[in-house]
């Protein structure tokens, strides 16, 4: 009885041209076909997580006491995000060649992998906990003062690739936080060296119908293959990045533009071009939910189905990886699984990586932002005010006032005898 319900249930769920299960002469189940059992929405976020875990581990035994040998940069990073234990893994593979561009690994001679291969290293680097200041270092010798970042060779041709140079955002971002206020050390006043600079050269290359370009790919990609250039999937991960610049107060223009202004009408204009298609292809997917998420809008996750059109690119064979096509060779199918366990974490979380996985620093400039954001101090006052001590993830508050017999620096307000302007400073302290 039970084996006639589980036959019943297979023949509902699997996709198969050999007509279903059928019962062999010793009574016994037999299928000559190969099957594909289809299960939409039966997997949890957990399960998807672990399922990648039990694929990455059983991927080769050439790794110290059998275990799997991991080569591929950003393991590291996609292991902490989704708070996988890296010590069941080999990862001594993972050394200075799994971020530095070869010729032999892409398709012609791509000058973007050797700026994506120092942000990567930065990351991977901090996931880790290690000191990545040299990485950070390295990186920043590469700006060039229009703001682009270039490769030794000095290839033109970056200075229109939007996925490298945000990718190289994002890793400094994850080192120094996101206060552009606070410019990075190669900063040099009247040119675009540093922080701002390199915001808003990404910011210069979007194009009229609000797409950024790039290719979307990893250093470690086998034999000449690369993914061919994908706007979409490039514009979603510079929307993501500029999330989080949209309350800049900067001014960069003559009329009073801010920064934050700017970046919110490229990423209204960005979102057109992305909704003005599906999200057809496996990169769309992987880099829309984490855009999304950043936005603070991970509903439209569920509204465009994006979780169950992940689900349609894992690997046949049910081993808990993903691949674009049939065709995808190993390390192409690994970068993709290890981009889905990211974009899975994040959904998790309710955060993206990029916030998440940063230097204590960062995490410091992101909680005073947060309480400097929400601080309110009247501009006219008759009576007392709140000058709170107190911010976001222990965040302090210390205040001062150039004139105390007026307003103290705890907001005790003395009546003058007539109107006076009073200058309240407000320090802000996290972390060391």
């Amino acid at each position: 009885e039970k084996a006639e319900k589980a036959m019943q249930l297979f023949n509902e769920t699997m996709t198969t041209t050999s007509g279903g299960l059928a019962t062999t002469t010793d009574g016994a189940y037999g299928l000559n076909e190969r099957i594909q059992i289809t299960t939409d929405g039966a997997y949890t976020i957990d399960e998807l997580i672990e399922g990648i875990e039990g694929y990455v581990s059983h991927l080769n035994t050439e790794g110290e006491d059998g275990r799997a040998l991991l080569d591929l940069s950003l393991y590291p990073y996609a292991f902490k995000a989704a708070h996988i234990d890296p010590t069941q893994f080999d990862r001594n593979g993972i050394g200075e060649s799994s971020y530095k561009h070869s010729a032999t690994r892409l398709q012609g001679s791509e000058p973007q992998a050797d700026i994506v291969g120092r942000a990567e290293a930065i990351l991977d680097a901090i996931a880790l906990g290690e000191d990545a200041s040299s990485l950070v270092e390295d990186l920043l010798s590469t700006q060039t003062e229009t703001g682009y970042f270039k490769d030794p060779q000095e290839t033109v041709r970056l200075e229109k690739d939007g996925v490298a140079q945000a990718r190289a955002i994002l890793a400094l971002e994850a080192y120094y936080g996101t206060d552009v206020e606070v410019e990075w050390p190669n900063y040099e006043e009247g040119k675009d060296y540093g922080y701002v600079g390199a915001l808003k050269k990404v910011l210069s290359m979007q194009g009229v119908s609000g797409d950024f370009t790039g290719d979307v790919f990893n250093t470690m990609m086998p034999g000449r293959f690369s993914y061919p250039e994908n706007n979409r999937s490039a514009t979603q991960l510079i929307v993501g990045l500029l999330s989080s610049h949209m309350e800049d107060e900067i001014i960069l223009k003559e009329d009073g533009t801010t920064l934050g202004e700017i970046c919110q009408e490229a990423i209204y204009q960005g979102l057109k071009f992305i909704n003005s298609g599906a999200n057809i292809g496996l990169p769309n997917i992987y880099y829309s939910i984490p855009m999304w998420i950043a936005l603070g809008q991970p509903e439209k996750i569920e509204e465009y189905e994006l979780l169950n059109k992940l689900k349609q690119y894992r690997n046949e064979d049910g081993s808990g990886g993903y691949r674009i096509s049939r065709r995808s060779g190993v390390k192409c199918k690994e970068y993709d699984t290890q981009q889905v366990l990211i974009a899975l974490s994040d959904l998790r979380e309710g955060e993206v990586s990029w916030r998440r996985i940063v230097t204590p620093q960062a995490k410091s400039v992101r909680s005073i932002l947060e309480t400097l954001r929400g601080l309110e101090v009247p501009h006219v006052t008759k009576v007392d005010i709140d000058l709170p001590t107190q911010g976001v993830q222990g965040t302090t508050i210390s205040w001062e006032s150039n004139h105390e017999e007026i307003i103290t620096p705890d907001g005790k307000v003395v009546q003058p005898s007539y109107t006076t302007q009073v200058t309240l400073t407000a320090t802000f302290t996290n972390g060391d």
